[in-house]
């Protein structure tokens, strides 16, 4: 099995900004989530809910659409720990 490279929590942090100064971004980090050869590790993903949620975003989500946003990720890959 090939193991992939796996992304920064920037990545799916930049994938749901809702700024238009962040649309370039936006579509980099879905391109790079979209690729067969990256994923995300269970820390990263438990650092993007940290920092999905946080309230000092302006556009934070309370608790269950962040966690949501952290299930909805499972449609890209997840690198299991070892």
């Amino acid at each position: 099995m090939k193991i992939a490279r796996s992304l920064g929590t920037n990545i799916p942090l930049y994938a749901i900004s809702s700024d238009p100064a962040d649309a370039e971004w936006r579509d980099r980090a879905f391109a790079l989530l979209d690729r067969g050869d990256n994923a995300l590790s269970a820390q990263v993903l438990s650092e993007f809910y940290v920092q999905a949620a946080r309230p000092s975003r302006a556009d934070a989500p309370p608790h269950e659409p962040a966690a949501g946003r952290v299930s909805a990720s499972s449609r890209f890959r997840v690198q299991r720990s070892r």
